[in-house]
């Protein structure tokens, strides 16, 4: 039964012991992990990129490629990224 609350726990220890250490309003938009940051890479579309990657809203017209979290914890190293295009 211990082993089911460990995420609770960890979430009542973060919501206590870090409050105001992040400039974010929660939970990031970005799904983490190994396939959401090779779905992201296989989903990347580039073409108009140097337009629109300043663009934020509307979400629809969003220019921005959004792998710098999967970059910058190393799931997708550059040389991947930069090969795929």
């Amino acid at each position: 039964m211990r082993e089911m609350n460990l995420s609770l726990d960890a979430e009542i220890i973060l919501e206590n012991e870090f409050v105001g250490l992040h400039s974010g309003g929660g939970r990031s938009s970005i799904k983490g992990g190994q396939s959401a940051a090779d779905e992201a890479l296989h989903a990347l579309d580039i073409s108009g990129y140097a337009k629109n990657r300043s663009e934020v809203l509307p979400i629809n017209s969003r220019g921005a490629s959004v792998l710098s979290p999967y970059i910058r914890h190393n799931l997708l190293p550059l040389q991947r990224v930069w090969d795929r295009h």
